[in-house]
């Protein structure tokens, strides 16, 4: 009896701080990107652009992922990939040159489940550092690989002006915590069944998530 109030009393625990950290996921859509996603239908609108209407549906799919969707514990990779194709849309449009903006996708199961917006800030980390809106040479890269069991994203960004404090995703400074949550959500939703690493090279920030039975070191 004693052993099972001990586990009930850990469950509680776990589903009170997943339940937290849910919260503080959600929040990333900052109202800045909802400024400039509003600021960037109105110029749409402003000019008549046909794309106008299929924009204001594209953030109303967003928000209803964020304040519908997430409330589950595991949500479809296909869902999670289509708010950051959308994420990465809105970005797009206010920038002149989007040939440094690159997500390749491996995709064998658009079904196969993970937490929800566990990748979505790696993309906002990814972009917030890579300086794009004004270094010329800045860039993103997205890999996602998918296949059986296994699941490999990559988040790649050019470093201009970036702290080196983010390097290490477990320092408690503001910029860092988005990597730090994360960290921790795959944790307790995969044990030893994952791998997060951060690491520098040469002048590009490289964020890689590994979740399956078998974690091997495939490279992108």
């Amino acid at each position: 009896r004693a052993e099972k109030e001990s586990q009930r009393i850990k469950n509680e625990i776990k589903s009170e701080k997943l339940d937290m950290e849910l919260r503080f996921l959600k929040s990333q859509m900052t109202p800045h990107f909802l400024f400039n996603a509003l600021n960037n239908i109105y110029s749409l609108v402003y000019i008549k652009d046909e794309k106008a209407p299929q924009s204001v549906l594209k953030l109303s799919d967003m928000l209803r992922y964020v304040m519908v969707d997430c409330q589950v514990d595991l949500i479809s990779l296909e869902k999670e990939v289509k708010y950051i194709d959308a994420y990465i849309d809105f970005h797009m449009m206010s920038m002149e040159n989007n040939s440094n903006i690159i997500f390749d996708k491996e995709i064998k199961n658009p079904n196969f489940k993970i937490p929800p917006m566990i990748l979505q800030p790696l993309v906002e980390n990814s972009f917030k550092h890579s300086r794009l809106d004004n270094d010329p040479n800045g860039y993103v890269h997205f890999y996602i690989i998918q296949e059986n069991n296994n699941l490999i994203f990559i988040a790649r960004n050019s470093m201009n002006y970036m702290s080196s404090s983010l390097v290490d995703p477990n320092k408690k400074k503001q910029a860092g915590i988005g990597l730090a949550n994360v960290k921790k959500r795959l944790e307790l939703y995969y044990g030893n069944n994952y791998s997060f690493n951060v690491k520098q090279e040469d002048n590009s920030y490289v964020v890689t998530i590994k979740i399956g039975d078998i974690l091997n070191e495939k490279e992108v």
